[in-house]
């Protein structure tokens, strides 16, 4: 009997170290955090690694869909497969669910731009012409023409 009852025990803290054991590594597996990932995409896209970067914030909607970066890091996804990679259906795809994932999200209107321009090279849309021809010495991003900014 009393064979049986340290049997038992041991039985006991076995599975209890074992439960232990596997809640440990649950933990430790989690994952990169939201800002971790956020940041990592970020210093992916500024260092020109744009398929690196949209695997980056692809990964945080993943993990972190009720993130209220998720709308942003989806919506970079498009841009950078759109107007980098050059996956124009992969880009189509990304911000198709974008608007229907976040329909009153303020770059709703952004992508819903990007899908009408869609592999358009930038010197055949339209409303960028007339805005230079409206305005002929100011470029995107207010830089004059023929003259250098300091």
């Amino acid at each position: 009997m009393r064979a049986m009852g340290a049997a038992r025990l041991f039985f006991i803290v076995f599975c209890v170290a074992l439960f232990s054991l596997a809640i440990l590594a649950a933990g430790c597996s989690k994952g990169p955090s939201e800002r971790q990932l956020f940041e990592q995409a970020k210093k992916y896209q500024e260092e020109g690694k744009f398929a690196e970067a949209a695997a980056s914030y692809e990964e945080l909607v993943r993990r972190y869909p009720s993130s209220n970066q998720a709308p942003q890091c989806l919506f970079m996804v498009g841009y950078l497969y759109a107007n980098h990679i050059a996956d124009y259906d992969k880009a189509r795809k990304v911000y198709e669910t974008f608007l229907k994932k976040y329909p009153n999200d303020p770059l709703i209107k952004d992508a819903r731009w990007e899908l009408t321009h869609l592999g358009q090279d930038v010197n055949q849309i339209r409303e960028l012409n007339d805005l230079l021809q409206h305005s002929p010495d100011t470029l995107v991003g207010g830089a004059k023409q023929g003259k250098s900014q300091k």
